[in-house]
This record gives structure tokens, sequence and C-alpha cells, in this order.
């Protein structure tokens, strides 16, 4: 599984991994070990969020079985419980207390080292995955510099 994850060259290819291996999210990042999963704080997700509307930061949300929206996020509040975030056209609404375990994941590609947030329930079910999975360049600078800020606290 960790020679697969190696091979990765987008982090979309991480759903695919988890099927040909018939691992759950959760199983597969722990198995990864620290080169490729580190598990992060759940509020991060707001945390990032927020900080990458205030610093003017692009990134992509996928959901599953709605599929992705990125762009440009503002006005991102938390409101009962709930982070609440606008980009464009898109809204997302992610309740606060169904995010059970949070994990940075770190993807090879020829283009550098890709990072996404991938969000779980209580049942590790994949709640969300946020990045810069813009396939055609390196990761940009202010995504890394918001990873970095997870990473921090991941350490602390």
């Amino acid at each position: 599984m960790r020679r697969a994850w190696a091979a990765m060259r987008t982090p979309g290819c991480f759903d695919a991994l988890l099927a040909r291996h018939a691992l759950a999210p959760a199983l597969a990042c722990q198995l990864a070990g620290l080169e490729f999963a580190r598990r992060v704080a759940p509020a991060g997700a707001h945390e990032l969020l927020a900080a990458a509307a205030q610093q003017g930061v692009p990134l992509s949300v996928r959901v599953p079985g709605a599929g992705a929206c990125g762009g440009d996020w503002r006005a991102v509040r938390l409101a009962r419980g709930w982070t609440q975030a606008d980009a464009g056209g898109a809204r997302l609404h992610l309740r606060e207390d169904a995010i059970a375990q949070a994990w940075l994941l770190r993807c090879p590609s020829r283009r550098g080292l890709l990072q996404t947030l991938l969000l779980l329930d209580a049942d590790g079910a994949p709640i969300a995955r946020f990045g810069d999975e813009n396939a055609d360049t390196p990761e940009r600078c202010g995504w890394r510099r918001l990873v970095r800020l997870l990473d921090a606290e991941a350490e602390a």
C-alpha cells in the first residue's frame, strides 16, 4: 500500500488506492505513516478556510456525492456549530461536530509534493477534501503556508 501511495500522481488517486487495497480512509492514513499522512485537529478545517479567505488563497473542496467546487473563498463564518463559506456561486456548509478526524495527506507527483486535508466522520467516511488541486502547476505558496499552520498545530 505504501508503494502504491508513493506512486500516486494526484491526490485524486487516493480513492482508487482505497478501492484497490480495500481499505477505509482512516486505516490507509494510519498505515501510510508520517511521510504520507499526518493527523491534525478537526477544527483545522474552519481555520484553514478562514485563513484562505483572509489571505486570498484559492483552494478546491471536494465533497463526496456533491462534486468539487473551488476558487476564492470568502465570507467564512462559524454559526451555531456550522462553518459556512462562499466561493463565488458555490456554498459550503460544514457541521463542525460531524468531523471526527482530519488528516493532512501528502502525495508525491511530477510537479512536486501535493497536499490535501481530508475530513472524516465518526464512521470513517469522507466528509470533504480540501486542497490546491490544479493539475497543471506546482502547489501555490499560499496553500503551502496554510498547510504549514495545520502541521505546526499537529506537532504542538
